[in-house]
């Protein structure tokens, strides 16, 4: 069942598929050379039925300018999600396109049981927003 589109909101993080969102021709990539890979992305906004997203990692960057979602914004899921280290990956490569797109690209994730969906707080969601600010790089 594709991600409801109605669960799209600030903070969300949802598992999507890159190939869904590459080939969906109303999804606008700020890098649209620079391939990306499938998991988790957080949405941090919406306005009517467009909606912003970036992709998360489990990795720091070597030179350690990638955004930590620190243990205080992250909201419900997993002990992984709750105990395990989260970056954004990079504050310059926003997804942004209509919430339906999005809904299609979450189609294989898998139920939230028995924690609910993770979310990061709107905090997170603010510090997200000023990096991606920070490069330039327009929101909605």
């Amino acid at each position: 069942m594709p991600l409801p589109t109605d669960e799209i909101r600030p903070g969300i993080v949802a598992i999507l598929d890159a190939s869904v969102l590459v080939s969906d021709k109303n999804i606008v990539y700020s890098e649209p050379d620079v391939p990306f890979r499938n998991g988790p992305f957080v949405c941090l906004e919406v306005k009517d039925d467009q909606s912003l997203w970036l992709q998360l990692t489990k990795a720091p960057d070597k030179r350690g300018l990638r955004l930590k979602i620190t243990s205080e914004w992250k909201i419900d899921g997993s002990k992984l999600w709750q105990e395990g280290d989260t970056y954004i990956h990079d504050a310059r490569r926003t997804f942004t396109g209509p919430l339906e797109s999005f809904s299609q690209a979450g189609s294989k994730e898998l139920p939230h049981q028995p924690h609910l969906r993770p979310k990061i707080s709107p905090e997170g969601v603010d510090a997200a927003l000023s990096e991606i600010r920070k490069f330039g790089v327009n929101t909605l």
